[in-house]
């Protein structure tokens, strides 16, 4: 009964034991928020950090970037931009690819219209239709991508007109406003541990150990021999007339048996 108990109950235990290390080796959700109030978090074409560049020497044309690094085999991976609003004209890329631009004093994600854009790639002012972004939209990125580099392109123009041409240099402020949100989900790196120790219900005791079996003994029974008979008959022991009896009881089965052949 006991070892049935340990074996029936046995596979409950390494159930547990599964599923507690599947749970704890499933992906978790990661958010890393990003935000222009971040200011370390950015880095300026201008050797700066932050997302304002103050006038002097600053150009006209500058940028600042955003980057992290996403650990990999990470799938789910999205970008969301929430805001974003520059002084005066800016457009938003992440990893090469626009996915936002404003110009001053419009709405959130409104768009400005046709104007000029000057990325300051050495090509000078060119057309560009300021499209504006919907707030809210999660951009995918391909499972298994590592990097995360988030690039705000500015002109400064002193002007609200998209197609006003960038200053030599920033005479006065020149900034941008962003908030929005980096998400993925990665597998647990820790060691599997289970979530719930189980414990086996019924342990095993060791047997008992027989106790030695008992060996019969025979006492000797002295044979009671039946009284001495007259001298000269001979006498036979308890034993030996039980012995006779039997051996006449036979004979006289085999007699009748050939009396009626």
């Amino acid at each position: 009964m006991r070892g049935h108990l340990w074996t029936s109950r046995s596979p409950l235990f390494v159930l547990a034991l599964v599923g507690g290390i599947a749970a704890s080796g499933s992906a978790h959700a990661v958010d890393v928020p990003v935000s222009s109030s971040n200011s370390a978090a950015w880095s300026r074409s201008d050797g700066g950090t932050g997302t304002v560049a103050v006038g002097g020497s600053t150009p006209g044309v500058w940028n600042s970037t955003f980057a992290a690094t996403i650990p990999p085999a990470s799938t789910a991976i999205s970008f969301t931009l929430d805001s974003f609003s520059a002084d005066d004209k800016g457009v938003v890329q992440l990893n090469g690819t626009t996915i936002g631009d404003a110009t001053i004093f419009i709405a959130n994600g409104a768009a400005g219209g046709a104007g000029v854009f000057d990325f300051g790639q050495g090509g000078g002012s060119q057309a560009y239709n300021f499209v504006g972004f919907t707030p809210g939209t999660a951009f995918p990125l391909a499972d298994g991508t590592t990097a995360f580099t988030l690039v705000v392109y500015m002109n400064d123009t002193s002007s609200a007109d998209p197609m006003a041409t960038p200053h030599p240099t920033v005479p006065a402020t020149s900034s941008f406003s962003l908030s929005g949100n980096l998400a993925y989900q990665v597998a647990a790196t820790e060691t599997p541990t289970p979530t719930t120790t189980a414990t086996p219900s019924i342990t095993p005791s060791p047997s008992t150990t027989p106790s030695p079996s008992l060996t019969p003994t025979i006492t000797n029974t002295p044979i009671v021999s039946a009284p001495a008979g007259p001298p000269g008959i001979p006498t036979l022991s308890m034993a030996g007339g039980a012995m006779l009896a039997l051996l006449l009881a036979a004979l006289a089965i085999l007699v009748l048996a050939r009396s009626r052949a």
